[in-house]
């Protein structure tokens, strides 16, 4: 039975959608809107009309979407690279629980269910790819079991963008930023698995209650000097936009510990105000269980 619906769901949404879209323009041209009662029946097919369009388009982006996407985020996951060595070990089978310093405690965090933004900060070989590679995988299968309610991963390596943060494409504003993200996000990730209908899917899941997304920047020790002042005003307008969002939309910027010392992101108050979660070095159980 589950298989027969996920076989005809990419035809639903084909037909679905634009019925919904055309909903209010056929009603509309059978409301004699002159007189009273008229443009009250207006004001009705109106509203049915949008938020009939608004059910199925989010029926759509989770049912079928979310997890097309998510089976290729996760293979994308699936493994990484020893330095220094050709070879690529599986994250799920290499990953041992870390701890992280929040402040001067050590403890367990699970990094997609804190709220507002985080700096993961982590010395070479500390386990921040691990880590995120774990959580992102961890996000893909819920996505795939439990659609109606899971968060979406959005994976975004920062060296990548420097080229249109540099050319200030990423606008000034927190919608400009977000506006932004969505478009890289959907050009790069959702166009090329010709899924129909996702340009406004971050902001579906964004204003979701039930849902939300993850967003984690990573890199931000591997961008160039002469933007990285660019990139963290990004990261933070996008942030900003986020936290304003109806849904928990947590966003987790992972870097190295010592570009909070770079002379360009000393008068950044935002970032350094952040919350700091340190990777702790490996215990002597953690590098047993490894």
């Amino acid at each position: 039975m589950k298989l027969a619906i996920l076989t005809i769901l990419p035809f639903l949404g084909a037909v679905a959608v634009p019925i919904g879209r055309h909903l209010r323009s056929v009603l509309f041209a059978r409301t004699d809107i002159a007189s009273p009662k008229g443009r009250l029946q207006k004001a009705v097919q109106t509203r049915v009309g949008f938020y009939g369009s608004r059910i199925l388009r989010k029926r759509w982006l989770s049912w079928y979407c979310l997890p097309q996407y998510c089976k290729v985020l996760a293979r994308q996951h699936v493994s990484m690279a020893i330095p220094g060595r050709s070879i690529d070990i599986l994250v799920d089978k290499c990953f041992v629980p870390l701890d992280v310093m929040d402040g001067n405690t050590a403890k367990r965090v699970k990094v997609a269910e804190e709220t507002g933004s985080i700096l993961l900060l982590g010395d070479p070989g500390a386990g921040k790819s691990a880590l995120v590679s774990r959580v992102i995988r961890s996000l893909c299968n819920s996505a795939r079991q439990h659609a109606k309610s899971s968060k979406l991963p959005i994976y975004v390596e920062l060296p990548v963008l420097q080229a249109k943060i540099d050319a200030g494409g990423a606008g000034t504003s927190p919608k400009e930023a977000f506006e932004f993200l969505q478009g890289w996000f959907h050009e790069t990730s959702l166009e090329p698995l010709g899924l129909m209908d996702t340009e406004q899917m971050v902001s579906t899941f964004a204003q979701g209650e039930a849902n939300g997304v993850v967003v984690f920047f990573d890199g931000l020790d591997e961008v160039d000097q002469e933007i990285l002042s660019k990139m963290v005003a990004f990261i933070i307008a996008t942030s900003s936009y986020l936290s304003q969002c109806a849904a928990e939309n947590p966003v987790v910027i992972c870097s190295r510990p010592q570009v909070l010392d770079d002379p360009a992101l000393q008068k950044c108050g935002e970032l350094h105000s952040m919350r700091h979660l340190e990777l702790a070095p490996f215990s002597p159980a953690a590098v047993h269980s490894f």
